[in-house]
């Protein structure tokens, strides 16, 4: 069974989609690396809706994701996403 993480991403008035995105990166870039991941973070741009981005995950096991939100510098780099962005992140597994 494969878990995924996605993120619904809104950039904030007066914000750059560069800003956000070099914060968004450094979310996937850690240091060290991310455990339990099955390849690589994806950040999508909404071709229709500037300003706006959907991100995905896949992950190893529920287990893993909640490593990763649970680590001491996961709160420093979703603050600096947080800078540029308003989000909804979720957690799902699949239905069908």
């Amino acid at each position: 069974m494969s878990f995924f993480s996605a993120g619904d991403w809104t950039i904030r008035e007066g914000h750059l989609e560069r800003d956000f995105v070099q914060a968004w990166l450094a979310s996937v870039d850690m240091d060290p690396p991310i455990n339990g991941l099955r390849v690589r973070p994806r950040l999508l741009r909404d071709l229709d809706r500037p300003g706006h981005f959907l991100s995905f995950a896949e992950w190893e096991s529920r287990e893993a994701i909640d490593g990763f939100r649970t680590r001491p510098d996961f709160a420093s780099v979703i603050g600096a996403i947080r800078e540029h962005a308003e989000f909804v992140i979720y957690t799902l597994d699949e239905a069908a």
